[in-house]
């Protein structure tokens, strides 16, 4: 679900949802693609399973690598 609302005469407010799984999916896309970036002691890089790096790092380092699916849904909204 998506809205717009006309803030200024250039200026407007965008606000989505996103569903559970298809932003579940984005942050395993994520993972997947930035693991062999993310160093955990004791494991060679790109081979720390996900729950470990969530568990360091904390979720919010793949929600920010999870950009990219935002991007395509922020895209899809503006060409609606």
């Amino acid at each position: 679900m998506s809205t717009m609302e006309k803030i200024e005469k250039n200026k407007v407010k965008l606000t989505f949802s996103v569903d559970a799984a298809r932003f579940e999916e984005g942050m395993q896309y994520s993972y997947n693609k930035n693991k062999g970036n993310i160093a955990v002691q004791g494991f060679r890089k790109g081979k720390a399973p996900r729950k470990l790096i969530e568990a360091q790092y904390g979720k919010a380092v793949l929600t920010l690598l999870c950009q990219k699916h935002t991007k395509q849904q922020l895209r899809k909204i503006i060409l609606m």
